[in-house]
């Protein structure tokens, strides 16, 4: 199974992860795309991000492809979690979970 690499931030910054995988970069992160409830689109990707990170209300998180895209996905969009491809199947090129300053300060640190 492949993992699914993450970044978080809000509209001002980027966060650290409160599960990362590299102690010298704390911004970025990864889960098992087994960990994606079915079916898998970009509400169910989100949910399991709020989740593992602490973060209330997915519902107000914007979800992109990468730091490149301009527009959010919709929240019914699917997603291609399994094989070697498709989003976040790299930590160079990971999703971006943009989430409330709000609810950013809200979540438990590590």
């Amino acid at each position: 199974m492949r993992a699914v690499y993450y970044r978080l931030y809000t509209k001002e910054a980027p966060l650290e992860s409160n599960n990362p995988i590299f102690s010298n970069h704390r911004f970025i992160s990864r889960f098992s795309s087994k960990s994606v409830r079915h079916p898998h689109r970009a509400a169910s990707l989100k949910r399991c991000i709020c989740k593992i990170e602490g973060v209330e209300g997915p519902e107000i998180g914007a979800l992109y492809l990468s730091l490149s895209e301009k527009k959010p996905l919709d929240h019914s969009a699917r997603l291609a979690l399994r094989g070697n491809s498709g989003p976040g199947s790299s930590e160079v090129d990971p999703v971006i979970f943009v989430v409330d300053k709000g609810a950013a300060e809200k979540r438990p640190k590590s």
